[in-house]
This record gives structure tokens, C-alpha cells and sequence, in this order.
């Protein structure tokens, strides 16, 4: 039963388009500058919205920060999904696989409860996040709520309620070989709320880098209603994907409300307002390498003062 509220909560508070606030989209009157002023979603205005531009040479290290613990992520067995297009993004609910998130630095573990992915019309835009103003094609966000919760739509309002990890996508000639299952069941889902219940046999480790490298922020929902409720966790490395596989995307979701197919799903980066961005590291790797720098220069001056004498 808790479950089944799960998922209900979920199509409830990601797919925001109707219910309690104006109907909002990616372009014109309703797109991303406006939904501040639309009924229902003022907090997209507020300080700590996401996404964000990474400018990475104003990153924090924090010498406290652990690695990713990430539970069930390697399961390969075959499970049952549903893929779907709510009419502003095409998603994935998955089963309740016990898949966690989980830091040092989090008071709860975090449970996932779907995947979704945002893509412009080419592939020089379409991330939500930029790094040191980089676009990418492809952002895929794996959204988690906090188990102190029994359900996601307990915890999307609450402080650090939700948890979420972002992975981009860079365009390679193969195709990836985790996303085709599912992105050749796109034709299935062309329509605004449409559905396709699936098989997928593999792990969710491998839409992931092997290199769990991240950045972290708190921030927002990048969709309306933007509750400033997420811990967001972006991973360093990016994957790869296929042009083939991109314009999949680009041809068969349509946006609600005959709006055509659905591509520039993303909103622009916010402000950061004075919130840090931090990644692990230590800070005796820092002076490790100023000492270096140290000892190599003097080491290059004691050589000059000895070829003149």
C-alpha cells in the first residue's frame, strides 16, 4: 500500500503540469522566466533554485564530504518499470528494488523513485546543469526521497526531503548500450500521458560513470512547483550517447497540449544567491601540491645560485 501511495505521490509531484497550479511550460508566456508569476508556483523565484552553472574553479573541497553509497544500484535482475511521458519530460517509476542514496553527510538515506531526463533540439544544449558554462545534450536525474518520509509527497517540502543525482550525457557514434532498451520503446510513449509498463534486465550502475566524482549543492526542483527541497548531487564525469539515440528523444515524446515533440525541456541555470558548491577532497592534497611548488622552485633558484658560481 505505502508503495502504491509512492508512486501515486510521484505522478503527482513530477508531472506538475495541472492540480494545484497554473499550467506551465518550457516556451512563451508559461516557460521558465514566467512560472515565478503563475498561479501556484512563486517559490520558482526564490533564492536557492536550481539548476545552476558549476563554475569549478570556485568549488569548495570539503575535506568531509565520503564517496557515493549507492545500495542496489549493481543489481542486475530483471525488474518491472514504467516508462512515461507526462507531457514535460519522459520518466521512468521503478520498482521498489531497496535502491538508496547515501552519504556521510546525509541524516537519512535517500530511496529512489524514478529517473527522468531533460534534451534540447541539438546537441550543443539541452542539460539543465552547466559546468564553467558548458552545455551538454543529455541531463538524466535520478530522483530520491528521504526514508524519514513514507512517501515522496510527504517529503518533497520538507527541508533536504529530496535527494537528487545528476549524470550528462556527451555524444558518442556508438549507441549507450543501458539507455537502448529503453529509448527504443519511445514510439510507445508519443503522447502526452501515455505509458508503457517493461521488463528491464540490468543494473542502474550502468547509466552511471565508473567514476563517482560529484559536486554538491542544495537547490530546488527544476520544475514548477520549485520547492527548494533538494540535495543535489552532480557527478563529475560524464557518459556517452549517440545522435542516433538523441533524436529518438527529439521524435517521439510530444508536450501536452498538442505543443509538439517534446525537446528544450530544460530550464535555464539560476543564481547561486551565495550558496557553496563543494566536492570531496582533502586539503593536505592541496598543500601536498603547494609544498611541491615550494620545493621545486627553490630547488630551481639553489641550481641557478650553484651554475654561477
Amino acid at each position: 500500500m505505502n508503495f502504491l501511495l509512492s508512486l501515486i505521490c510521484v505522478a503527482v509531484s513530477f508531472s506538475v503540469a495541472k492540480g494545484d497550479g497554473a499550467v506551465w511550460s518550457y516556451s512563451g508566456n508559461t516557460g521558465p522566466a514566467a512560472w515565478k508569476n503563475l498561479t501556484g508556483y512563486s517559490e520558482c523565484g526564490n533564492n536557492a533554485q536550481s539548476p545552476v552553472n558549476i563554475v569549478t574553479a570556485d568549488v569548495q573541497v570539503d575535506s568531509t564530504l565520503d564517496d557515493l553509497v549507492l545500495t542496489n544500484y549493481d543489481d542486475s535482475s530483471t525488474k518491472t518499470w514504467t516508462l512515461s511521458n507526462n507531457g514535460h519530460a519522459v520518466k521512468v517509476d521503478v520498482d521498489d528494488g531497496g535502491y538508496r542514496l547515501n552519504s556521510n553527510k546525509f541524516s537519512h538515506a535517500y530511496k529512489l523513485a524514478q529517473f527522468h531526463w531533460h534534451w534540447g533540439n541539438v546537441s550543443t544544449e539541452g542539460s539543465e546543469h552547466t559546468i564553467d558554462g558548458t552545455e551538454y545534450p543529455l541531463e538524466m536525474h535520478f530522483v530520491h526521497y528521504s526514508t524519514a518520509y513514507n512517501a515522496i509527497g510527504d517529503a518533497i517540502s520538507q527541508s533536504k526531503g529530496l535527494a537528487a543525482l545528476g549524470v550528462m550525457f556527451t555524444i558518442q557514434s556508438s549507441d549507450n548500450q543501458a539507455l537502448k532498451p529503453i529509448f527504443d520503446l519511445l514510439p510507445n510513449i508519443q503522447s502526452s500521458g501515455s505509458s508503457h509498463t517493461f521488463n528491464y534486465t540490468g543494473s542502474l550502475m550502468s547509466f552511471l560513470p565508473s567514476d563517482k566524482s560529484y559536486y554538491r549543492y542544495m537547490g530546488s526542483l527544476t520544475t514548477p512547483a520549485c520547492q527548494e527541497s533538494v540535495v543535489w548531487t552532480l557527478l563529475q564525469t560524464p557518459v556517452g550517447i549517440s545522435e542516433a539515440q538523441m533524436n529518438l528523444l527529439r521524435t517521439n515524446p510530444m508536450f501536452e497540449n498538442n505543443g509538439g515533440y517534446m525537446v528544450n525541456n530544460y530550464r535555464p541555470p539560476q543564481p547561486l544567491n551565495g550558496r557553496t558548491i563543494s566536492k570531496p577532497g582533502t586539503a593536505g592534497s592541496s598543500a601536498g601540491q603547494v609544498v611541491h611548488s615550494v620545493a621545486a622552485f627553490v630547488f630551481t633558484m639553489v641550481a641557478a645560485a650553484l651554475w654561477f658560481l
